[in-house]
């Protein structure tokens, strides 16, 4: 084929898989069989929890072991977020601290900056046939010795 197809036109799906590999049944319709091996969860931290507080965060609801996952979270009214990637085994992440400067961190998958010197950090310690644990450890300090605080929210996605 030497041009790309119009949208709508017939078999639009069987000539783009010429263009891009992308899964098709023999139909040239897309093969969904592949979306049984992700699954998007979404929890929440109080990152004003101690070390022991809800520690490990089990998380049951992926309904098969991960061997990958990505992290997404942030901090209502505060711009602490983090961008996160772990397997187990290994995990890294970067992170924007309060300020909104932006910084990564090997060894943690999650990152929650609210103020300076004050932070919760995670990472993946345990993974089971319906989802994984994340560990939590907590750095309390700054202006503020009640820092860190708030609710991060994380949505994870989650990879066979």
């Amino acid at each position: 084929m030497t041009a790309w197809p119009e949208n709508g036109e017939e078999n639009w799906n069987t000539k783009m898989a010429e263009f891009v590999d992308v899964e098709h049944d023999a139909d040239g319709t897309h093969d969904l069989s592949i979306m049984g091996n992700m699954k998007v969860v979404t929890f929440t931290k109080d990152l004003s929890d101690t070390d022991g507080t809800n520690n490990p965060k089990v998380i049951t609801d992926v309904g098969f072991e991960p061997g990958l996952i990505l992290f997404f979270g942030s901090v209502a009214g505060n711009e602490a977020s983090c961008w996160g990637a772990d397997d187990g085994t290994a995990s890294k992440c970067i992170y924007q601290v309060s300020s909104g400067t932006t910084s990564a961190q090997t060894a943690r998958s999650l990152r929650f900056d609210t103020a300076t010197s004050a932070n919760q950090t995670g990472y993946v310690t345990a993974t089971s046939s319906v989802g994984f644990s994340v560990t939590w450890a907590r750095s309390a300090g700054g202006v503020d010795p009640d820092e860190p605080k708030g609710t991060a929210t994380i949505i994870a996605f989650c990879f066979k």
